[in-house]
């Protein structure tokens, strides 16, 4: 095993805590899987024991146990500090007369504690406070908005929970959050901290890329001997494009007509049109030049979606509900915009020493592309492959004293 790869991480801590009992693993886990994802509150994973000294063999497994777990990169300082519920023993393997594999499926502590309980609880206050109360009050951890710049457009709320999950919960008022300009929000864990972070997709479209240089997919760059160019070559992407042209049409995300009427004040919304490039100019979700019938397929209005709306409460602040009619439009925007999040991905993989070395979550972060293709004779840019592209889930893999990060992008 080469130098460079042996020293890319090491166990700093790894402990299983089996009521009083307590087993040190940091010396034969043989592969961690910790995955990040934009619309998860925890991080999940799976880790690969090999037991070669009877560790286990006084030990039933019942899905209760503990894994603290620090992971460390000691040329940079950084570590990775999470405790898990190992909730699952996913495999159990005789690989010889002395020798088993066990590997146990892990889930966030407070993703676990959700899963105990449902609540019916009355809620008031801005979304964020409801939020912040919910990730306090029932599941123990603190919320982050530092990544957050733009307030929901919705404000004040008034909802009563019916006995539901309290994950359950953060996602039907999340659901119903978006900018001015109908942007989503998304709530989401990260390994770089123990909070839940929030921020909208219009703060992430605004920030600025997680590093000042693009990663690369060409072979020149795979061959070169320069250190700094390999740690951003791309060793293996994959495009999931799902193009589904009448579909998007038909559903209104790439133009319709939103009109909503408040039965108790009579306002209706005073522009019902909407197009895709209101909110996206440059979207790769539809060929917005492509013309039918000497129009623009923009221009149709494809879906016409009619709403009824009235106050629940004296104060005027129920789920779903805003005496500001035209802020309800926001709803078919954000429709169009989580659309176009899943049109043009791609899943890639690269080395994890970059993403260790930042302090701030790496999901939910831009990052750049540069994909080359052959054109004649030349190499020349892929236009479509490269770009800015939004990180929607990371996954870290630590195996064979090499550690890698399997990306799922999403360019808009």
């Amino acid at each position: 095993m080469s130098d460079t790869t042996a020293s890319q991480y090491q166990y700093q801590k790894a402990i299983i805590i089996k009521g009083d009992q307590e087993i040190d693993v940091s010396g034969v886990i043989g592969e961690l899987i910790l995955v990040e994802n934009i619309k998860s509150i925890g991080i999940s994973g799976k880790v690969l024991i090999v037991d070669n000294a009877n560790l286990f063999a006084s030990s039933q497994f019942t899905g209760t146990e503990i894994l603290e777990i620090e992971v460390i990169n000691h040329i940079q300082e950084k570590s990775i500090k999470k405790r898990f519920i190992m909730y699952e023993t996913a495999s159990v393997t005789v690989v010889n007369d002395t020798t088993m594999t066990y590997v146990f499926s892990l889930m966030t502590e407070h993703v676990f504690r959700s899963h105990l309980q449902v609540i019916s609880k009355a809620y008031e206050g801005t979304p964020e406070r409801i939020i912040k109360r919910v990730l306090d009050g029932e599941l123990g951890v603190s919320l982050d908005t530092t990544l957050m710049n733009i307030d929901p457009v919705q404000r004040s709320l008034s909802i009563v929970t019916p006995y539901i999950t309290p994950v359950v919960t953060l996602n039907w008022v999340l659901n119903g959050l978006t900018t001015n300009k109908g942007f989503p929000y998304f709530l989401f864990a990260s390994v770089k901290s123990d909070d839940v972070f929030m921020t909208s997709l219009e703060d992430i479209i605004e920030a600025e890329p997680l590093f000042n240089r693009p990663f690369v997919k060409s072979s020149a760059i795979a061959a070169s001997a320069d250190p700094n160019k390999n740690l951003f070559t791309i060793e293996n992407i994959e495009y999931s494009s799902r193009n589904d042209t009448l579909v998007n049409i038909a559903s209104g995300s790439v133009g319709a007509k939103y009109d909503v009427l408040d039965t108790v004040f009579g306002n209706r919304i005073s522009k019902p049109e909407f197009k895709i490039t209101e909110m996206l100019p440059d979207t790769k979700l539809i060929d917005t030049k492509f013309e039918v019938g000497g129009k623009k397929i923009t221009e149709y209005e494809s879906n016409f979606i009619f709403g009824i709306t009235a106050p629940s409460t004296i104060r005027m602040d129920g789920y779903g509900y805003d005496e500001e009619v035209d802020n309800l439009k926001s709803k078919i925007r954000r429709k169009s915009v989580i659309s176009a999040m899943g049109n043009n991905t791609a899943v890639m993989t690269v080395t994890g020493t970059l993403f260790m070395q930042l302090d701030t979550p790496t999901v939910g972060g831009k990052i750049e592309l540069e994909v080359t293709a052959m054109e004649g004779e030349e190499t020349v840019l892929d236009d479509q492959k490269s770009g800015e592209f939004i990180i929607s889930s990371i996954r870290h893999t630590f195996f064979d004293e090499k550690h890698t990060v399997t990306l799922g992008v999403s360019k808009l």
